[in-house]
């Protein structure tokens, strides 16, 4: 599924447990329940889906910083999900960079995940369950200021 795209596609409940997702875009898909687990996710794009009650158990998705401080960022970002509902997925045992601004993350289960280089907004800090290593891996970032004209 490597540079694939979904535009608008209803998945709820699929399997694509094991899957190599390299540059996989997933635009304003409904992916609830769907079962994510143990898939590489590099570069992979979930930016305002549904993916409430989502499996990401096991994944990989973490970025290449060797490869990034040389300018080399083909396929080894991380994963997108700002403005996602994750409300109620799992990452259990994900190893993920992934920037989780502004995605809802109502009871988002992390135990035991690697979440080195994540961003997430600062308002989240106490809204997330997180053990503090986990805390100290995340990049918090504050909200954005929309200016009216």
């Amino acid at each position: 599924m490597n540079y694939t795209r979904f535009e608008e596609v209803t998945l709820t409940g699929s399997t694509l447990a094991n899957s190599r997702m390299l540059g996989t875009r997933f635009e304003r898909c409904v992916c609830d329940q769907a079962d994510f687990q143990d898939c590489l996710l590099y570069d992979a794009d979930f930016r305002h889906c549904d993916l409430t009650y989502a499996r990401f158990d096991g994944v990989l998705g973490n970025r290449d910083y060797v490869a990034e401080a040389h300018g080399l960022v083909f396929g080894m970002n991380g994963v997108q999900f700002q403005g996602a509902d994750l409300t109620y997925a799992s990452f259990r045992g994900a190893k993920i960079a992934a920037d989780f601004t502004g995605a809802e993350l109502l009871e988002v289960d992390f135990t035991g995940a690697d979440l080195t280089g994540s961003r997430m907004l600062e308002r989240d800090a106490l809204r997330v369950e997180l053990t503090e290593e986990q805390r100290q891996m995340i990049c918090w970032v504050k909200e954005p200021v929309h200016e009216h004209a």
